[in-house]
C-alpha cells in the first residue's frame, strides 16, 4: 500500500487526523497476505480489496462504506481535503502539496 514516497498508512493517518467527518477509506492493493490485511484494517481502513479488482464487488462495496458513513452524493462531488491531501474522486487523482501523486491501478 504505497504511492510514491508516501505509504498508504500515512494517507490513512493523515485522513483520520485532518477530516472532521468520518471518510470511508478502502485500500486496493496487489498486497493480498492477511498480515497486509489485518494491518491496514486495524490501522483504520474500512475496507480492503486486492487486485485485480473485480468491478461490481469494488462498486458494491463502496456503496456500502459511502451508505454507512451516510456521506450524501452531492458532497461527494467536492474534493476532500485532508491536510496535505486533496483527493478528487470525481477525477480520480490525489494531490499532496498541490503536485500530483502517481497512482498505479
Amino acid at each position: 500500500w504505497r504511492v510514491p514516497d508516501v505509504s498508504g498508512e500515512e494517507v490513512l493517518q493523515a485522513i483520520r487526523d485532518h477530516v472532521r467527518d468520518p471518510l470511508p477509506v478502502l485500500f486496493t492493493t496487489g498486497r493480498d497476505r492477511e498480515e497486509d490485511i489485518v494491518h491496514a484494517l486495524k490501522c483504520g481502513a474500512d475496507d480492503y480489496l486486492t487486485k485485480p479488482l473485480r468491478r461490481l464487488e469494488f462498486l458494491a462495496r463502496v456503496d456500502a462504506l459511502l451508505r454507512r458513513a451516510r456521506v450524501l452524493a452531492r458532497d461527494a462531488e467536492a474534493p476532500i481535503e485532508a491536510g496535505d491531501f486533496s483527493i478528487d474522486t470525481q477525477g480520480r487523482t490525489l494531490m499532496r502539496d498541490g503536485a500530483m501523486v502517481e497512482l498505479t491501478q
